[in-house]
């Protein structure tokens, strides 16, 4: 009989640039805008980066920029080897590369927003210290998330709750910016 081998590499090629096109198209038109406020008499998105000058932004969350081969892109078989990091963008690096394009002397930072923890399920304790940075900057992200611990093919959730304090983390940066 046929038997199913999960290797790093199969040999298959999935990652074909008409394929990322897809991707990627597929992706900007799954985006959905809840709210958009008015701020300084315009709507915050999309964001206007100033051509020059000082301009802050800082980026929170364990999401953001969880590291090399660590980015979940789902847990419904879809987890990807070696070969698709050089084409996995972080938030916090998409960000920040489209910030710095528009405007190279702006400051964009990363922050974690926990002491506790590198799983969903894990960030419970908040890092205070960096939150209470976030009214230094004149845009702030917050990017939260599941990961293979709390959302996978072979466990779904009990709940739509974000996991771990990621809530609690939205409310203080949002409570300081």
């Amino acid at each position: 009989g046929w038997v199913y081998e999960s290797t790093p590499n199969n040999g298959a090629v999935t990652q074909t640039e008409a394929r990322l096109e897809l991707a990627r198209e597929a992706g900007a038109a799954a985006l959905v805008l809840l709210k958009n406020d008015e701020v300084d008499g315009g709507k915050l998105l999309p964001l206007q980066v100033p051509e020059d000058g000082a301009y802050k932004v800082a980026v929170y969350g364990h999401f953001a920029d969880p590291g090399t081969g660590k980015m979940f892109l789902g847990g419904y078989s879809c987890n990807m080897g070696e070969s698709a990091y050089e084409n996995m963008i972080t938030p916090y690096a998409g960000l920040k590369e489209a910030i710095q394009e528009v405007n190279p002397d702006a400051q964009v930072d990363f922050y974690k927003g926990f002491t506790s923890g590198n799983s969903a399920s894990q960030l419970t304790a908040l890092d205070e210290e960096a939150i209470a940075k976030a009214g230094d900057y004149d845009v702030v992200f917050v990017y939260v998330g599941t990961d293979s611990g709390t959302a996978n093919e072979q466990g779904d959730r009990s709940t739509l709750e974000l996991p771990g304090a990621q809530n609690d983390l939205i409310r203080a940066v949002a409570a300081e910016n």
